[in-house]
């Protein structure tokens, strides 16, 4: 019963500002059912919590999938032992005054 009347306080009295965190957290983790009710309420009735959220929801879409082809960019990129031997040396020899 308890929980029940902290679930329905949560969805009454969710404001911008706690949506708009709890909407981030959901990126890494899973709501709890209401937690998920109260952002889904709130959502219903602010029109600028429903658009953060979407906006949200599209910057983390658009961090996710560029950080693909960045890494697969990178590992093409390596370079062979040869030449970071190389590149090793002439760090050595700089250093080392020669």
């Amino acid at each position: 019963m308890k929980s029940l009347l902290a679930a329905i306080q949560l969805v009454l009295t969710l404001n911008c500002e706690q949506s708009a965190r709890l909407v981030s957290e959901s990126f890494d983790r899973r709501l709890s059912p209401a937690e998920r009710m109260a952002v889904f309420c709130h959502h219903r009735i602010c029109r600028s919590s429903r658009q953060l959220a979407a906006q949200l929801r599209q910057l983390e879409e658009t961090l996710r999938t560029a950080k693909e082809p960045v890494q697969a960019d990178a590992d093409r990129m390596r370079l062979d032992e040869e030449a970071r031997q190389r590149i090793l040396n002439v760090i050595r020899r700089h250093h080392s005054g020669n």
